[in-house]
């Protein structure tokens, strides 16, 4: 079996002809860098933990200076002059206001092969130049400064495959927060992002720094380009030999593989401290596909839930789109909107402005509005604010980006029963039931109700279907299941949840018609000639 470049360079680091995902190895060390954030908690447990204390190797050492500079007090004062007063007594390469260190190491110290341990999560940057960099706690730093090893398991690699160029005015920081929206912000954990094809070649040395320096933010344990041209001619300038220049195998085995077209990025901004803690959350400005239903549902016999969908639609049916972050639930909720009646009026709450409903639909009515929780003393927009404006500006359907906070489930409950004709909303639920617990929860939260039957039972009345999306490992994107939520006083639960189609890997399959009760309800909506159709529809 072949392997990946991080492979390649675990294995010579080891001594070993070859390596495995899984595998843990000792391994030796080329560097070890580390800045001021906690280079005197290192040098403290040096000086007094250790019964013999010693340095296997002063050169392989770098201590940069270049988070606090100039040092911002006198605490932060005294630790780098513990750093400085270290390195001179013990003669270690010492870097002080000559910039980040990362750019640093790259400029002066990286080479291709290399395996580099930095006190810095962001030492994945070296892989610019095909060194696998990683970054460690002050405790592994310190046995590899004492030993010159260090412990490693294989990372699994995951390819992404660059195509094209980039557009003018778009860098490859925006690259990188598009590939993390698309695979979320765990989407690689203790894996190895291996950027490879003919659009990587395109991008510059920086431009691959910026990669793979972010390469830590979809959880990854380095980032890692092969050691082209480019990178050789870099490393010549720079007065430089490679240790070993590595390439993936045609055989090599990778997790997943991505691919992503340089020319269709476009600028992003990443927003800080979104709901639920995700780390590094990315809204996309303009790249959400304009597409039909038709176009978007893909797989055999796909006819099935476009047809269920589009009825459900017509027939004005509060629906949920569930699924992890980044299995396309903003996407499918858009071509959903193309199918509610031209005769109904939308009003849109987001968390942030990105469903862009007004630009995709021009001859709709349509005012989209923000949730501002949190400056309410300032006048801003809340659960029930928002109430109040949909009924002011006579919204029939409500759409709600996103159900991620309590206030907002709340209203969207409020709002299915008194407030609009229906709602569609997405929500991170990973089960139907989770999602009916979720709601439930947060009627609870909010003080609406006491009683946990009673306020499942409000969702229940409200909430009707279910449409979840699945990411395979691969990246494919489909509806893994629609479900219908049937209240049903007999059941313990209060409701039952029917599964009327799911995708089996390969196809659609229809497991279940709507309910007799649900149907009745949805042919009020219809004009005469729906009617006609949907009575001869078989969903």
């Amino acid at each position: 079996m072949g392997m990946t470049i991080a492979e390649k360079i675990i294995a010579a680091a080891a001594g070993v002809d070859s390596v495995k995902p899984g595998d843990i190895y000792t391994v030796s060390l080329d560097h070890l860098m580390s800045n001021d954030g906690t280079t005197h908690l290192t040098v403290d447990m040096y000086n007094n933990k250790l019964k013999n204390p010693h340095i296997a190797d002063t050169k392989k050492l770098v201590f940069i200076v270049d988070h606090n500079v100039p040092s911002d007090s006198p605490k932060t004062a005294a630790s780098q002059k513990k750093m400085r007063d270290f390195a001179r007594e013990n003669n270690i390469d010492f870097w002080e206001g000559k910039g980040v260190c990362h750019q640093i190491m790259i400029e002066n110290y990286v080479r291709p092969g290399q395996l580099i341990f930095g006190a810095d999560s962001h030492t994945c940057s070296y892989g610019a130049l095909g060194a696998f960099g990683t970054g460690v706690g002050c405790t592994d730093f310190l046995y590899g400064m004492v030993t010159g090893t260090s412990w490693v398991m294989v990372p699994e690699t995951v390819k992404f495959n660059l195509t094209g160029k980039l557009p003018e005015g778009v860098y490859a920081r925006d690259l990188i927060l598009t590939i993390i929206g698309e695979i979320g912000a765990n989407g690689c954990n203790y894996q190895a992002m291996e950027f490879t094809g003919e659009g990587a070649r395109t991008l510059s040395i920086s431009d691959r720094m910026a990669l793979c320096n972010m390469a830590v933010e979809a959880g990854a344990k380095t980032g890692i380009f092969e050691a082209d041209d480019k990178a050789l001619e870099y490393l010549k300038e720079h007065g430089r030999e490679p240790k070993a220049v590595f390439h993936s195998d045609p055989d090599a085995k990778y997790v997943r593989e991505y691919t992503f077209d340089l020319s269709k990025v476009r600028p992003v901004v990443a927003r800080p401290d979104f709901a639920e803690n995700w780390m590094f959350f990315i809204r996309k400005l303009d790249n959400i596909p304009e597409v039909s239903l038709q176009q978007l549902v893909t797989g055999g016999h796909a006819e099935i839930p476009v047809e269920l969908l589009k009825w459900l639609m017509k027939g004005c049916q509060v629906t949920a789109v569930t699924g992890m972050q980044g299995c396309g639930k903003t996407t499918l909720l858009t071509a959903m909107v193309g199918e509610i009646p031209e005769e109904y009026t939308i009003r849109v709450l987001e968390l942030a402005f990105e469903l862009h409903l007004r630009e995709r639909y021009q001859n709709r009515n349509i005012v989209t509005f923000r949730e501002t929780a949190g400056m309410m003393e300032h006048g801003g927009i809340g659960g029930q604010e928002a109430l109040e404006v949909q009924k002011k500006t006579d919204g029939a359907v409500s759409i709600i980006g996103e159900v991620v906070s309590a206030k907002v489930a709340s209203w969207m409950i409020e709002s299915g029963q008194t407030g609009s004709l229906f709602t569609i909303f997405t929500h991170h639920a990973k089960s139907t039931r989770s999602l009916l617990l979720s709601l439930r929860n947060s009627l609870l939260k909010e003080g609406s109700f006491q009683s946990e039957r009673v306020a499942l039972e409000q969702v229940t009345e409200v909430v009707r279907f279910d449409v979840h999306l699945h990411m395979s490992r691969e990246g494919q994107r489909y509806i893994e299941r629609i479900s219908e939520i049937v209240p049903d006083t007999e059941s313990p639960e209060g409701y039952r949840i029917v599964e009327l189609v799911r995708f089996d890997g390969e196809r659609y399959v229809k497991l279940h018609t709507i309910s007799e009760t649900t149907r009745s309800e949805m042919v009020k909506w219809l004009t005469k000639e729906e009617k006609e159709a949907f009575f001869n529809v078989d969903i």
